[in-house]
């Protein structure tokens, strides 16, 4: 049975896979290296691999091509980006005592013709076991598997273009203190990975409401739909909404385009509505009466 976990873009945290029910385990800290550098310079991290069974278990290291469920925006550049081989591990396999913990160093040797930019890859660590359940009926193995991933920066003209693409989806309508869902599409056309700070927003007469959503970083030469749960405010009204989000090291700002939400209780909406309709209805029945009127007002 082949169980595998890759972690990307959270925070840093160690990462532990449970194979089976606390039978294989292994984990790997930080779940993201994040490092800068110059073109030919060579930069030392450390990461922290992790048994959590209490059995010894071999461990394989191997460098990937950095995987991410991100749409790629132009398949041709994405070698660009790819720093698999930029990656030298100062440890080979080796078997991790139980509960223990063990400190490698990698060395990342930047190319003197890298282009300015992220650039990518990532660690997978493998652990090989042999369930005791399984093996006594069928000699099964288990692969636990977990992913540290590496980020780049080489120093140059870095690029921060990102945009939106789609219009946020604000409901017309909605009754006070009720969680919705906020959405849009993000495209990464620049040369290096920006943290997405999202917020929803709502304005109407006197007041202004805001609603953090979860952060989410996105990869150069690729585009993703950010999507987030939010509760809308408790007090009624028609409101302005927009989600307006921060990115890059100049904290630049964008906003979607606004949009109106209506936000009142069902007895209150239907209220307004009766009320409006009562008006037009007036309006319509006295309509002959209403230009005289005011042309009587404007006479005295």
């Amino acid at each position: 049975m082949l169980t595998s976990c890759f972690i990307s873009f959270n925070f840093i945290h160690p990462i532990i896979v449970n194979a089976q029910q606390n039978k294989v385990e292994i984990g790997v800290s930080p779940a993201i290296i994040e490092t800068a550098g110059s073109p030919g310079e060579k930069v030392e991290k450390n990461i922290a691999i992790i048994n959590g069974s209490s059995n010894p278990l071999p461990i394989h290291i191997e460098t990937r091509s950095l995987l991410t469920l991100e749409e790629i925006i132009n398949a041709q550049k994405a070698s660009e980006f790819d720093a698999s081989q930029w990656l030298e591990l100062k440890q080979g396999d080796l078997i991790l005592g139980p509960n223990a913990t063990k400190e490698i160093q990698i060395n990342i040797q930047i190319p003197s013709d890298a282009t300015p930019g992220g650039h990518y890859t990532q660690l997978n660590i493998q652990g090989i076991g042999v369930d005791q359940v399984l093996g006594q009926q069928s000699g099964g193995i288990i692969i636990p598997e977990v992913a540290s991933s590496v980020f780049i920066t080489v120093s140059g003209d870095i690029d921060e273009n990102i945009y939106h693409t789609k219009r946020n989806q604000f409901p017309i309508y909605s009754q006070p203190s009720r969680d919705q869902i906020a959405s849009m599409n993000i495209e990464n056309n620049g040369n290096v990975h920006n943290l997405i700070v999202p917020e929803v927003n709502l304005r109407t007469i006197g007041y202004n409401f805001t609603a953090k959503l979860q952060p989410h970083i996105i990869l150069p030469n690729s585009k993703k739909e950010i999507k987030d749960r939010w509760q809308t405010p408790s007090r009624p009204g028609i409101y302005l909404a927009s989600i307006k989000y921060r990115y890059g090291n100049q904290g630049n700002e964008q906003k979607t385009k606004t949009e109106i939400m209506i936000i009142m209780p069902h007895a209150g909406l239907l209220t307004s509505m009766i009320i409006i309709v009562l008006i037009f209805c007036f309006l319509y029945i006295k309509r002959n009466n209403i230009k005289p009127a005011i042309r009587a007002l404007a006479n005295k």
